[in-house]
């Protein structure tokens, strides 16, 4: 079992940015993607499956980045080193058939999200090939805390039939792919089960390392027991404060022992200072 770590994000509010929507300019996302295609809807919405557009990279702006991202604006080198450590873990487990982790939490407001993208950094910088799947589809927010947009998500690509292959975008400079979600589902259960969807990632773990899925919190949505299905291990993020101990061991309870990896502290205060 990985041994809990002390992820330390605390940072001074001031300077906290909320990101904001790109605007789209010539018919591309800012940063000079290049998409093909046209962006009209159907009448439900969602786009047609002749007019998805794929959107190949988004070029993330540093300034849009939330600051609670360490791994990818190097604000925090105590927490971007104890991330680090976290990479080492996960390596370690390289002997068993561990490629599709599971990060999750027992509630909101834990930072379950902002871990699974800092990790997800952490790893593209140890030249690993990583993949991000939002698959907490009530409540997306990694395209938030970015700063970034794509004009398609994985769930269109699933509802019209279309490969998830060609919904990965990667994310630059960064190194790492995104599988994002654009818009809350009212019912997620449709994609969370759908064939399609274990097929299309079976397809794609050829292509990455690691593939990492962002849950919803245990004790909120039955969605996250679904999600225990597609993955090998599971984290669990706790942060000091929000979690009560009956909470936690609740979340604890639903996990198998066999997958189940270790405990994550987010944002947590540091015991000691580095110069003593």
């Amino acid at each position: 079992m990985i041994q809990p770590y002390r992820v330390s994000t605390n940072r001074a509010e001031q300077g906290r940015r909320k990101a904001s929507a790109f605007e789209r300019e010539d018919h591309g996302l800012p940063g000079g993607e290049e998409v093909s295609g046209a962006s009209s809807l159907n009448g439900s919405g969602s786009p047609s499956r002749d007019s998805l557009v794929a959107t190949p990279f988004i070029t993330v702006d540093a300034s849009r980045i939330d600051s609670h991202l360490v791994t990818l604006c190097d604000s925090d080198p105590r927490a971007v080193d104890q991330y680090g450590k976290l990479v080492v873990s996960l390596l370690a487990l390289s002997g068993t058939p561990s490629k599709r982790f599971l990060i999750t939490s027992a509630k909101h407001g834990e930072g379950r999200t902002s871990v699974v993208l800092n990790l997800a950094g952490a790893l593209a910088r140890a030249n690993l090939r990583v993949l991000v799947v939002e698959t907490d589809l009530t409540r997306p927010s990694m395209l938030r805390l970015l700063g970034a947009e794509v004009l398609s998500g994985f769930p269109e690509y699933l509802d019209r039939g279309v490969s998830l292959a060609n919904g990965a975008v990667k994310v630059r400079p960064f190194g790492f792919s995104l599988l994002a979600t654009r818009t809350r589902l009212e019912f997620p259960v449709e994609v969370l089960r759908s064939p399609a969807l274990r097929a299309d990632l079976q397809a794609l773990e050829t292509d990455y390392d690691f593939m990492l899925f962002d849950s919803p919190p245990l004790l909120v949505s039955s969605d996250a027991q679904m999600l225990l299905s597609l993955i090998d291990k599971s984290l669990l993020v706790i942060r000091p404060g929000i979690t009560t101990p009956s909470q936690m061991a609740r979340a604890l309870a639903m996990f198998d022992k066999a997958d189940f990896a270790g405990v994550v502290l987010n944002r947590s205060v540091p015991l000691f200072s580095s110069d003593e």
